[in-house]
């Protein structure tokens, strides 16, 4: 069975899942770095750099992109709720499929807006990496 991490509550995320999120945000990742990280990382290396940033914290000399990517994926998967959850997916759904585009932004951004803070957030850094990857 997979660990399960801290709920995404409060406003901030936690201190794990931000380190995660910095590091690649930082580290000039590229596609090839991130895109099946997971199926190439042996799952105790990523327990291993995952028990690290919470014990130490600043583990960087343990991590690189292809590590990290892989991690942020196992926490993101073994948050004990999903990013969105189920009523808020079904109303991203809803909010996807208006005609007008300008709708659409707007409805989606309604939606994401009623989000948790730490829920909103997680899903903005993770957006924000998808972009940033995109560019490259």
């Amino acid at each position: 069975m997979a660990k399960r991490y801290p709920a995404l509550g409060g406003d901030r995320l936690p201190p794990a899942l931000a380190w995660l999120f910095g590091y690649l945000e930082h580290a000039h990742v590229h596609v090839d770095d991130v895109l099946g990280a997971a199926n190439r990382v042996p799952p105790l290396t990523v327990s291993a750099l995952l028990d690290a940033i919470e014990m130490a914290g600043e583990p960087k000399a343990l991590a690189n992109p292809e590590m990290v990517a892989a991690a942020l994926k196992v926490y993101i998967e073994g948050l004990p709720e999903p990013l969105v959850r189920h009523e808020q997916y079904r109303a991203l759904l809803v909010a996807a499929s208006e005609g007008d585009p300008r709708a659409r932004v707007d409805a989606l951004m309604r939606v994401v807006d009623a989000l948790p803070d730490a829920h909103r957030e997680c899903l903005h850094r993770l957006c924000d990496l998808l972009v940033q990857l995109g560019g490259k």
